[in-house]
């Protein structure tokens, strides 16, 4: 009897992202918030403490969705 044989495909392509700090002004102050530049993402991701700094609105999601 053969044992099964399993074939791994390709490691998938790599890329390098573009990171670093952006700066914004809101009625003067000055955020210093750290950013992933990445033209395919398809979310938007905010820190917690921005946005209770800056009141903004937003919704959260009820389940987690894993980011690869």
């Amino acid at each position: 009897m053969r044992k099964p044989r399993f074939v791994l495909g390709k490691e998938p392509p790599r890329y390098e992202t573009p990171e670093g700090h952006a700066y914004i002004y809101v009625f003067g102050k000055r955020y210093r918030i750290p950013v992933l530049l990445d033209s395919l993402s398809n979310i938007f991701l905010i820190d917690q403490r921005l946005i209770q700094d800056l009141n903004i609105i937003h919704e959260m999601r009820t389940d987690s969705v894993q980011i690869n």
